[in-house]
């Protein structure tokens, strides 16, 4: 699976916690954990951020005595501006984690360790795509009229 692949690139980092960013990386958190458990004979554990009320990121109460003093690996599904490993890294250092390690599935926006901010860390994306972009008096949509909506399966109504 994914997730023991990804966790493969992993094994000589000595990762103590691996923590996925709210909703769409618990699961995947959880997966390398269980791949890197025990591989340098250290329990590995896993965390994740959620988001609260103000739709910041937080931990739990429990995970952040999980973190302090540990070697960090985040764990991401999709990286397109970096946000929510961004929010979820900077949880972490509030926390006392050492982040040694970034890995992604997919990196779709470019981001690098740097642009993270952990130029340390290790940054391993198993696909790297990038996707042309355009400005609005340069996109070819555009230039044919033809209308888009970010609202998914509401473009008919923008046209009447």
């Amino acid at each position: 699976d994914m997730g023991v692949l990804l966790a493969s690139e992993f094994v000589d980092d000595n990762i103590e916690v691996v923590v996925g960013p709210a909703v769409g990386s618990n699961i995947l958190a959880s997966y390398i954990a269980g791949a890197l458990d025990g591989v340098n004979g250290k329990k590995v554990q896993n965390c994740w951020t959620e988001k609260g009320e103000d739709k910041k990121f937080m931990l739990r109460p429990q995970f952040i005595g999980l973190i302090d003093g540990k070697r960090v690996l985040i764990a991401e599904d999709v990286l397109t501006t970096g946000g929510s490993a961004n929010s979820t890294i900077d949880l972490v250092k509030e926390n006392g984690g050492r982040i040694v390690a970034v890995g992604v599935l997919c990196n779709r926006g470019g981001v690098t360790a740097e642009t993270l901010g952990v130029p340390e860390a290790k940054l391993v994306a198993l696909l790297n795509i990038e996707f042309e972009t355009w400005t609005k008096e340069e996109c070819p949509l555009c230039k044919d009229n033809i209308l888009m909506s970010q609202i998914v399966g509401h473009a008919k109504k923008l046209k009447e």
